[in-house]
């Protein structure tokens, strides 16, 4: 059913009973693409059967310019048979008298019963299948014919444009589907989507301003990615970003166009406003004379329109979805070329400029400087506006310094100290979410000594300050500024500062470990905003809250929290906490061992952003981390290379990154370079004990790093962390079953580990609990007990497997192939040859390999090493066993193989 052309619609159920009368009609039918035109053919055909008309109904295509008449003959002959076209068409082959004997026939067989010849596309058809249309229909004016004819408006050539004229003057009637009112487009919306829309969706259905084919094409693509929940009867949209398979189908659409048509459209898609050709021309750097063709092509496609001299798209919607299709170079060079050509355009705004300047690739220094000479040549009385929108757009960016730039400047800008010091408290609540160091002290205490410092403008800048002393490490003064920052917010209701600085003590508990205490001033982070239109206000302190409660395992209520933060910042495209919602979600989806869905929200925020920034440090390396454990080394190596580019000198983004790096070089044998890496890590870490809490697991990977290295005195640092990260708070599962885990390593005590194994069991942390397993299955084996080792071994496996952890799996199963008995009593323990059991399992294979008479160059190509870290593993074996020689060590190996047959 076509909804919202009732119209229409009784207009084409009135010629229908007219021609069932004996009557003749004929009905135009005009519109711009997707309007519903060829819907509506569909329902006058099912109108004329019903009816009792015979109905043929086809498409004239392209092919009518070589092969004319070709849509109405295969109309004719799939729907009515009785015609007999062929044998019409073998009586004439020459065609000199098809017409008429055609003509003819359509008469005989409507005096029989009544027809219908409904032709959709009728712009396309070529001169002579007009000229045979023009003769045609005027001639069979007194049979019970109804012809239904279908154009776009604009298109069709001179033969099209004379049959129409003709039958206008002949008395067709033309029907012009227009654009859907509002109230037919929320009908196809509670169709497509099954519930009354709620606002945002309600926004949305309107932005296709009534056009059937871009509204049914959109909402389609949001049920196709589940972004649209419905309860109660209402459909609320959870996603205001273009659906993926809407920007699908807008590339298809362009990928059919001509080269030179679709440029066009790409360069008008980076001006928000109606443009002309001579504009378009000079961001191509082409003549206008050149474009004239393209123009002519793009207008006949009815993809841009004519606004009076200027050129505009037909739906915004549309112009969206091109440009967010761009490819990253296209765009970057044509915004460059739009904010140098257009600079003193008289049309061109000072925002529209920035917009220019900010997707044109400049950073640092330039970019600043080309923003702060637009903003200076604005002649507005308080640019405040332009300012902020530039401002939070570089912060949404991940440009935080090109943004702390912007403010330092304000105060020559006619910004009043209050919105300046607004400006300093979100850079610094974003810069800490993102986990960066960024120096904000010296542009707050520049704030502070303007001598316009009210006390509310000072609660702001003293929430911003407790930011920046966390950054710079003085724990002490960023406590004492956050509690007199919520002492004069509460005293004049700056809720907003009152948030920004008890998310300073969190951030500031949670670095010192306390973590009940972080999840404390966390809430009353969000407490704090309680009530406050999120829209007012850019402060997201809930992503604190999520991260403190993944910390101490309360995994299902740091989902929560997550879900809704991303639902409510999917509904407000350009917030700069959006790709933190899902870095964090990505985070909790590695706690919970589901790899395939980490690495699924973790690429999203990488390709999602534009351009990437040190910002995006954590998430590519976490995405690194990610594939290595799906054993996608390529992907991993080059992931953390892009994060190591971009990555700053320090800050957490770099600590995280090292952590990461680690992890790869740990994985292919290299465990000096893994230490090296975590250099700074190992010695900031008895201060900055949050990463423990995080990831568990961490405290045991560094001692079994610092363990293979033969770094114990970092190993048992890293041990005593954790024990100390226990003392300061509750009995949180996760975190002691990390302590316990990492201790048990220092000692080598498989008891111990067996507990670590016991407390993991009670937490949601599967690739944990696998890492304990599999630790105690190593130490049961270094006992000569593989009875023990095997069936834990089997299990850590299918917890690697169950996760998708599919390099760890893969070293697991080495181990297990190692014991060629996996059943039947075990045999008791030989005496142990003297240091082996101290060996890691690097050098267990560099010996083994040793003791069969391989040179250390055969080794290190047997196990894809170097030959530097075989010659290391060679010495440290040395060194443990007590030997000096590869004679000595073979002697040794082939003692403990005939100890313990079942390791060899």
């Amino acid at each position: 059913m076509l909804v919202g052309r009732d119209h229409e619609l009784s207009i084409v159920r009135a010629a229908t009973a007219a021609v069932a009368a004996g009557d003749s009609r004929c009905l135009i039918v005009e519109g711009v693409a997707g309007s519903g035109k060829s819907a509506m053919v569909a329902a006058a055909a099912r109108t004329g059967r019903a009816g009792g008309l015979v109905v043929a109904a086809g498409e004239v295509t392209l092919a009518d310019q070589v092969a004319p008449l070709g849509g109405l003959l295969t109309a004719l002959r799939a729907d009515i048979p009785d015609i007999a076209i062929d044998h019409l068409m073998a009586a004439d082959p020459a065609r000199l008298n098809f017409v008429e004997r055609l003509r003819d026939r359509l008469a005989e067989l409507a005096r029989q019963r009544p027809v219908m010849i409904a032709l959709d596309d009728v712009h396309r058809a070529g001169d002579l299948t007009a000229l045979a249309l023009r003769l045609l229909v005027p001639s069979l004016a007194d049979s019970p014919i109804l012809w239904l004819l279908t154009r776009r408006s604009r298109r069709g050539g001179t033969g099209v444009r004379e049959l129409l004229a003709d039958l206008g003057r002949a008395g067709a009637e033309t029907l012009t589907l227009g654009p859907l009112d509002d109230d037919a487009a929320l009908t196809i919306c509670v169709g497509l989507l099954g519930g009354r829309p709620d606002a945002a969706l309600r926004r949305a259905v309107l932005r296709c301003e009534g056009d059937p084919a871009l509204l049914s094409g959109h909402l389609s693509a949001v049920r196709e990615v589940a972004a649209v929940e419905v309860r109660d009867g209402v459909a609320a949209l959870t996603d205001a970003m273009l659906p993926r398979p809407f920007l699908d189908a807008v590339e298809r659409q362009l990928a059919a166009l001509p080269a030179e048509t679709r440029r066009l459209i790409e360069a008008a898609s980076i001006l928000p406003r109606p443009c002309t050709a001579y504009e378009l021309a000079a961001i191509q750097g082409r003549n206008v004379t050149e474009l004239l063709p393209a123009v002519a092509s793009v207008l006949d496609e009815e993809i841009l329109v004519e606004v009076g001299a200027a050129l505009s798209f037909r739906h915004e919607l549309f112009r969206e979805a091109v440009h967010e299709r761009l490819p990253g170079p296209a765009r970057v060079v044509l915004h460059r070329e739009a904010a140098t050509v257009l600079k003193h355009a008289p049309p061109v705004t000072a925002e529209e400029l920035a917009g220019h300047i900010l997707e044109g690739g400049w950073s640092g220094e330039e970019l600043s400087c080309r923003l702060l000479d637009l903003i200076t040549a604005d002649e507005q009385e308080a640019p405040h506006g332009l300012i902020t929108r530039i401002f939070r757009q570089l912060i949404v960016r991940g440009q935080y310094s090109e943004a702390r730039r912007i403010v330092d400047r304000t105060s020559t800008l006619r910004l009043d100290a209050y919105r300046r010091a607004g400006l300093l408290m979100e850079l610094a609540e974003a810069v800490t979410h993102a986990g960066l160091d960024i120096d904000l002290n010296n542009s707050i205490m520049a704030a502070r000594n303007t001598g316009q410092v009210t006390e509310p403008t000072l609660a702001r800048l003293l929430a911003a300050q407790a930011h920046a002393l966390l950054q710079a490490h003085n724990f002490v003064a960023a406590e004492s500024a956050a509690i007199e920052a919520i002492e004069v917010a509460d005293r004049h209701g700056e809720r907003a500062a009152h948030a920004v600085a008890a998310l300073a003590r969190a951030v500031m508990a949670s670095a010192d470990g306390e973590l009940d205490n972080a999840v404390r001033h966390a809430r009353e982070a969000v407490a704090a905003l309680d009530g406050v239109d999120p829209n007012q206000h850019p402060h997201r302190p809930q992503l604190w809250l999520a991260r403190t409660l993944i910390a101490v395992d309360r995994l299902a209520e740091a989902e929560e929290v997550l879900d809704a933060g991303n639902r409510a910042d999917r509904l407000r495209p350009g917030a700069w906490s959006g790709p933190l919602w899902q870095y964090n979600r990505a985070l909790l989806r590695l706690a919970r061992g589901q790899l395939t869905q980490a690495r699924a929200e973790a690429e999203e925020v990488v390709a999602a952003a534009r351009p990437l920034t040190m910002a995006h440090v954590r998430p590519l390396a976490l995405l690194g981390h990610l594939a290595m454990l799906c054993n996608d080394m390529p992907a991993a190596r080059l992931h953390l290379r892009h994060a190591a580019e971009l990555a700053p000198d320090h800050g957490c983004g770099a600590l995280e990154l090292s952590w990461r790096t680690a992890l790869l070089y740990d994985s292919d044998d290299q465990p000096r370079a893994a230490v090296a890496a975590l250099e700074t890590m190992y010695q900031v870490l008895p201060e900055r004990p949050l990463f423990l809490a995080e990831e568990p697991q961490a405290a045991a990977a560094l001692v079994r790093i610092a363990r293979r290295a033969d770094e114990p005195d970092k190993a048992a640092a890293a041990a005593a962390v954790a024990r100390r990260l226990v003392s300061r708070n509750r009995p949180h599962r996760a975190i002691v079953a990390g302590a316990r885990h990492a201790e048990a390593l220092v000692r080598g005590d498989a008891r111990m580990l067996r507990s670590a194994v016991e407390e993991y069991s009670a937490t949601s942390r599967p690739l944990a609990r696998a890492a304990a397993v599999e630790d105690t299955a190593t130490a049961e084996g270094a006992r000569g007990n593989p009875a023990a080792a095997v069936p834990l071994l089997r299990e850590a496996y299918d917890e690697y497997t169950a996760a998708g952890a599919k390099r760890d799996a893969a070293r697991v199963k080495l181990m297990l192939d190692r014991y060629r008995s996996t059943s039947g009593p075990a045999t008791p323990a030989a005496p142990a040859v003297p240091g082996w059991a101290d060996l890691t399992e690097s050098e267990l294979r560099v010996v083994t390999l040793v003791a069969e008479g391989l040179t250390n160059r055969e080794v290190a190509a047997r196990l894809f090493l170097s030959p530097h870290t075989v010659d290391s593993h060679l010495r440290s074996s040395f060194a443990k066993l007590g030997v000096c020689s590869r004679v000595q060590l073979t002697r040794l190996a082939m003692m403990h193989n005939a100890r313990h047959p079942e390791k060899t």
